[in-house]
């Protein structure tokens, strides 16, 4: 995920939560880190992709949603106001829609269909592409020659160490891959690439929404 100079200054403008540190920095750190977690839990969903789907996606979105409301109504308990207005609450319920539905069910029947070594790849490339072409024509972010290579490169070195992973998978589980039917390898594929350009929208609008005045506690609700 790219932060533009303009939402950069946008934050320092709000709270100065940047003041002295360079936002590409804490950008690039919480984006890494966050990378880290986000394989975790993928290695968690793949442990229980003989669950219902929906069930799963469901399940997940409870603690998210139990942390939000605390602090939530710790903001207001604060005084802090919410700045909602209908119109950017039916955006949000919407892109929390598209996120849970399109993103998390969709991704949890690729990692059935295809397992973890193409669906964690084919998601994150339509990320990658959908988040800058998104960025770039909605949000007004500039795409530098530097991040276009970076992202060129990224997208080269996907299909690269997804056919590494298919392979050692196929080594050490063969009786899991000669399973997998073609029924099942297209609607996973169909499903990731689905899930990416959800979670590709769902990651605009949370950078739309981090140069608003909304707290990010109710954005996450």
């Amino acid at each position: 995920m790219t932060i533009s100079h303009d939402s950069a200054r946008s934050a320092q403008g709000r709270g100065g939560r940047f003041r002295g540190i360079d936002p590409t920095a804490i950008g690039s750190i919480l984006g890494i880190t966050s990378a880290f977690i986000y394989t975790c839990s993928n290695v968690c969903l793949r442990s229980v992709v003989n669950c219902n789907p929906i069930w799963v996606a469901c399940m997940k979105a409870v603690p998210t949603m139990a942390v939000a409301v605390v602090l939530v109504s710790a903001l207001r308990v604060r005084g802090r106001p919410m700045n909602l207005s209908p119109k950017v609450i039916a955006a949000l319920v919407g892109t929390g829609l598209i996120g849970q539905i399109g993103g998390n069910v969709l991704f949890q029947y690729a990692l059935e269909g295809i397992g973890l070594a193409l669906g964690v790849p084919l998601t994150l490339s339509t990320i990658i592409i959908g988040g800058a072409l998104l960025g770039r024509f909605w949000l007004g972010e500039s795409v530098t020659p530097r991040m276009l290579a970076a992202m060129v490169l990224l997208l080269i070195a996907i299909p690269i160490l997804s056919q590494g992973a298919k392979q050692e998978r196929n080594v050490a589980e063969p009786a899991v891959a000669a399973e997998l039917s073609r029924v099942s390898v297209l609607v996973g594929i169909v499903g990731a690439c689905t899930a990416g350009m959800a979670y590709a929208w769902q990651g605009a609008v949370l950078r739309r929404m981090a140069t608003s005045q909304t707290p990010h506690a109710v954005t996450l609700l």
